[in-house]
C-alpha cells in the first residue's frame, strides 16, 4: 500500500470504516525493515492496511494474479454501484 493516509481516508469517508489503531513497528525478519499499519473496522468486520517503509532498497513490482503468493479479496454488498461511485471520488 503506497499511500497509507490516502487509503485510510478513502475507507473512512467512503464505506464508513472507523480507524481503531495506527502505528509503526520494526522488524519482521527482514534486516532493517520498518512498517506502518492501520486497523479499521465496521459492523464487526476489520481490515488491516500495511505499508513497508524501509529498507529503502526494496523494490516495488506489480504482481500478477498468477504469481505465487498473490491474493484475492471478496466483499459482499447490497449496493453494487455505491462503492464504485465512492471510489471514483478517490481515484
Amino acid at each position: 500500500m503506497v499511500e497509507l493516509p490516502h487509503q485510510i481516508d478513502c475507507r473512512q469517508q467512503g464505506p464508513g470504516f472507523k480507524q481503531e489503531r495506527a502505528d509503526h513497528f520494526p522488524g519482521t525478519g527482514v534486516p532493517g525493515i520498518r512498517s506502518k499499519f492501520a486497523l479499521l473496522s465496521k459492523g464487526g468486520q476489520a481490515t488491516e492496511l500495511y505499508r513497508s517503509v524501509a529498507p529503502k532498497d526494496r523494490k516495488a513490482y506489480p504482481p500478477s494474479p498468477v504469481d505465487a503468493g498473490s491474493w484475492h479479496l471478496a466483499l459482499g454488498m447490497t449496493d453494487l454501484y455505491g462503492p464504485g461511485r465512492i471510489g471514483a471520488e478517490w481515484s
